[in-house]
């Protein structure tokens, strides 16, 4: 496995960053799942995607604990995503008692769905093709 493939960190937006933990992880990827966490740390929220992960210790565990209490300490959060394909990793997580103290989701879709959205924004779809440049009001 490649030392790059481990541990991807993603921003989704300026509100939401994705760290992705890919193979098996012990106490020796801990020193590249700390600085991932610590960079994503600076989005309010932070998902944890567990989804190619075989294998995560009590020490990588312990390190998402660690930093889902950060974030709720500054009025973030921290949730993971656990295919229920992930059997290995769903059951440390069981043992570890961390599926009732996180929310987990089983894709990427329904954990970036259940992000709460800032009061007084609304999403919605553009179906109408962008103005061109011609059509735009001018200012003086």
């Amino acid at each position: 496995m490649a030392q790059e493939e481990i541990v991807e960190l993603e921003f989704c937006s300026a509100r939401v960053a994705i760290v992705a933990l890919r193979g098996e992880h012990d106490i020796s990827t801990r020193t590249l799942i700390v600085p991932a966490l610590a960079a994503a740390a600076r989005c309010s929220h932070v998902v944890v995607d567990l989804t190619a992960c075989t294998f995560a210790d009590s020490s990588v565990i312990s390190t998402l604990l660690d930093s889902a209490v950060r974030q709720a300490s500054g009025g973030g959060a921290l949730e993971l995503i656990v295919p229920s394909g992930t059997a290995t990793v769903w059951r440390t997580l069981e043992l570890m008692g961390v599926v009732g103290l996180l929310r987990v989701h089983e894709t990427r879709r329904a954990a970036l769905a259940s992000i709460e959205l800032p009061r007084g924004l609304l999403l919605r779809a553009v179906t109408e093709p962008a103005p061109a440049e011609s059509q735009l009001p001018r200012t003086a």
